[in-house]
């Protein structure tokens, strides 16, 4: 009786593991567009940048710092967790930058300097703000926009950062001349 089961549960298993090959082909959402102009990806960006990444990088300098009090005790804004909802890092590199990044490529790929070099501006300030923040920080490894991001990026001294970002903004001021 017991292996009668198994064998029943086994074949119930592969019917509906095999039986549904175009299960998800009928999910099309047709509010989600699959290609966004290049110009409707400005506004996150700037949005991204210098709303989410700028504004928890200093809050989190403020409150590591002791700059902010609150009237309560133990209040969150005197109590630093170390988690990724307090983290800077989760707003330059989650949000913000790729972004950025996808605005330099749909600018080259589309011919539209302007575009690569507003993207290559914000991507130097994220990369500013993250290795201000923490010192060594990816560079090389980061998400470029035309392959899968490294989850397990190589991080880079403080003063190569600098002169790879310096050297971003002159690329970008040649895109926008």
């Amino acid at each position: 009786m017991n292996t009668t089961k198994k064998i029943i549960i086994l074949l119930l298993l592969v019917t509906v593991t095999f039986s549904c090959e175009d299960y998800l082909d009928v999910n099309d959402d047709p509010n989600a567009p699959s290609n966004v102009a290049i110009d409707l990806r400005l506004k996150p960006v700037i949005l991204l940048s210098n709303g989410a990444a700028q504004w928890r990088a200093s809050r989190e300098i403020m409150l590591v710092t002791q700059y902010g009090a609150s009237k309560e005790r133990g209040a969150s804004a005197e109590t630093w967790k170390f988690t990724n909802l307090y983290m800077a890092w989760q707003n330059i590199f989650v949000w913000a930058y790729p972004n950025a990044v996808d605005l330099i490529v749909m600018g080259e790929d589309q011919n539209c300097p302007h575009f690569s070099g507003v993207g290559k501006i914000f991507k130097a300030f994220l990369l500013f703000l993250a290795t201000d923040q923490q010192g060594s920080t990816p560079y090389d490894d980061l998400y470029n926009g035309r392959d899968a991001a490294i989850l397990t990026p190589r991080f880079v001294e403080q003063k190569v950062i600098y002169e790879k970002c310096l050297a971003l903004l002159d690329e970008a001021i040649i895109d926008l001349s």
